[in-house]
């Protein structure tokens, strides 16, 4: 997911630092999106229910941030070694 953000960012730290919070955020929601999907897929009488709770949304948002807190490291390496691949901005 960062590579494909980072194309559309300036060749900055700045530009870098923005890269990860939009790439955070991104895989927050895919992988949100993600557990709801596979918990429909296993059992609808029990996504029917979640979804008919109050909870049902911070549950999801809850695995989600999980998920970001879990591939944080990758996602830290990958933004690390951007200035690798800038074509005009020198680190």
């Amino acid at each position: 997911m960062p590579r494909i953000i980072e194309r559309w960012m300036p060749e900055t730290v700045f530009g870098m630092a923005t890269t990860a919070a939009a790439s955070s955020v991104v895989l927050w929601a895919l992988s949100a999106c993600g557990f709801a999907l596979l918990y429909q897929l296993e059992n609808p009488q029990l996504t029917a229910f979640l979804f008919s709770t109050t909870g049902s949304l911070s549950y999801f948002t809850t695995l989600g941030a999980k998920a970001v807190i879990i591939w944080g490291p990758v996602l830290a390496l990958v933004i690390s070694t951007a200035p690798r691949r800038w074509t005009t901005n020198t680190w």
